[in-house]
């Protein structure tokens, strides 16, 4: 508890992502987006997870091209993104 007139000792700002755990998750989850949402491209997770199941709905067949495209373009964001949604470099 906090007593009248203390310092708060909570952090100011958020600690910047880990990129190990951001290559982890693009590699394991690559085409749902997790990844993305990790370092607060929440746009860009929904639209894949969107996009997903409209084909899994539509189109079986569509939904295994877009599945491996997604993974594709997962394991290139691993190891080419550098920086979070914010400009923040991933530690």
């Amino acid at each position: 508890m906090f007593e009248i007139g203390q310092q708060s000792t909570l952090p100011t700002q958020l600690a910047p992502s880990s990129r190990t755990l951001y290559i982890v998750l693009a590699i394991l989850f690559g085409p749902l987006g997790f990844h993305d949402f990790y370092i607060g491209k929440f746009g860009l997770g929904a639209l894949k997870i969107i996009a997903l199941l409209l084909m899994l709905v539509a189109e079986p067949l569509f939904f295994a091209a877009l599945f491996v495209a997604l993974y594709l373009l997962g394991l290139i964001q691993a190891f080419t993104v550098r920086h979070d949604s914010k400009g923040t470099p991933l530690a």
